[in-house]
């Protein structure tokens, strides 16, 4: 049982790992990056490359294999969870059809969410 009350991870023997929307490492998602330590978040972008589109896919898809994550490193018993707040803070708007409008909105997400701390 965690000492504090910091975000975990939800458990695999509440829900099976294949169960619920999936976030990252299967915390909850908190919009409101003042709330975390630690915010992880997906940039679902791909623009800009010629001949290798897919990227775009890759938050949802990390967001789908961190599901095996657990709550204590198995080998140097490390409890992250209970070290600081970490939470999926979502996807960064992007513009699929738009490069410079997309980079804009990257910054602009990053530039907020680094003021929050």
């Amino acid at each position: 049982m965690p000492k504090n009350d910091f975000p975990q991870p939800l458990s695999g023997m509440v829900t099976p790992r294949y169960g619920e929307v999936p976030s990252f490492m299967r915390l909850p998602v908190e919009r409101d990056p003042a709330q975390l330590d630690i915010a992880l978040v997906g940039v679902p972008f791909d623009g800009g490359t010629t001949n290798r589109p897919g990227a775009r896919h890759g938050p949802r898809e990390i967001r789908n294999m961190s599901s095996f994550m657990r709550r204590v490193h198995h080998a140097s018993k490390v409890a992250p969870y209970e070290l600081c707040r970490v939470g999926d803070h979502g996807d960064c708007p992007v513009n699929p059809i738009d490069l410079h409008d997309s980079l804009a909105r990257i910054e602009a997400f990053y530039t907020r969410l680094h003021a929050a701390g």
